[in-house]
C-alpha cells in the first residue's frame, strides 16, 4: 500500500493526546526506516493540541509499506492516539484510509496486509542503516550526520541551557553496519544556565546537517 498522509486525535473522553510523534515503515516487520523528506531524515510530526480534535499531516514523499509504526515522543498526561493512514492500494486505483487505535503503547504497529510490488531505490531514499538518529534531550537539539560507516550525532543545548554534565557539545557515533553506539543513546538532560559562556557550541556543529528539535 502507498501512504500519502496520517490523520490523528487523542483518546476520546479524556485530555490524553500525543503532541509529537514520529513514523517508520518496514516492507518485512523486521527493519524499519523511519519516514523522511528532502529537508530531513527522521521527520518529528506535530501532533495534536487537544483530544477531540483531528489533526492531518501530508507525507511529501509518499511511501508503499506493508508495515508501519507510529512513535509517540511527546504527550499530555497519558499517551492516547486514535488515528488513521491516508493511502492508495496499489492494485485497487483509488483513495483509502487505514483506521488503527493506540492508546496505551510507545509503539503500535499495523498490518495493511498489502505486500508492496516495488522495493525503495538508492536514489529515493538513503540506505538502510542498522542506525536510527537519536532523540534530542530535553531543550535541547541533536544534528545527525550520516555516512557510508558512522551516524554521527551531534547535541546542544538551546540558548540560556546547558547539559546537566557541565559540557557545552556532545556528541555519539554509531557503526551504521552492526548498529553498535560507542558513547551511549541519550543525552544529559539541559538545566538553566546561570553563567556566561566563553564560546558558543554552535561553531562546533559540522556542515551539510540534519536537525531535530524538541
Amino acid at each position: 500500500m502507498e501512504f500519502y498522509g496520517i490523520v490523528t486525535r487523542g483518546r476520546d473522553a479524556s485530555n490524553d493526546y500525543v503532541k509529537r510523534f514520529r513514523v517508520l515503515y518496514s516492507s518485512d516487520g523486521r527493519h524499519f526506516i523511519p519516514y523522511g523528506d528532502d529537508k530531513v531524515q527522521d521527520r518529528f510530526f506535530e501532533g495534536n493540541s487537544d483530544s477531540g480534535s483531528f489533526v492531518t499531516n501530508k507525507f511529501s514523499c509518499p511511501f508503499e509499506a506493508r508495515y508501519v509504526r507510529v512513535n509517540p515522543l511527546e504527550w499530555n498526561q497519558h499517551i492516547g492516539l486514535r488515528l488513521d493512514f491516508l493511502g492508495c492500494g496499489l492494485h485497487e486505483g483509488g483513495p483509502s484510509s487505514v483506521p488503527t487505535t493506540t492508546q496505551a503503547s510507545i509503539s503500535s504497529q499495523i498490518n495493511t496486509n498489502k505486500i508492496s510490488s516495488t522495493a525503495p531505490t538508492a536514489s529515493s531514499i538513503s540506505p538502510p542503516s542498522m542506525c536510527l538518529p537519536l532523540l534530542p534531550p530535553v531543550n535541547g537539539i541533536v544534528n545527525c550526520e550520516q555516512s557510508e560507516k558512522q551516524l554521527v550525532c551531534s547535541a546542544l543545548c538551546k540558548d540560556g541551557f546547558v547539559f546537566e554534565s557541565g559540557e557545552a557539545f556532545i556528541k555519539r557515533s554509531c557503526d551504521t553496519v552492526t548498529g553498535s553506539w560507542k558513547t551511549g543513546t541519550t543525552y544529559p538532560d539541559c538545566k538553566v544556565y546561570k553563567g556566561t559562556l566563553t564560546t558558543s557550541p554552535v561553531n562546533k556543529l559540522p556542515r551539510k546537517i540534519i536537525i531535530t528539535q524538541r
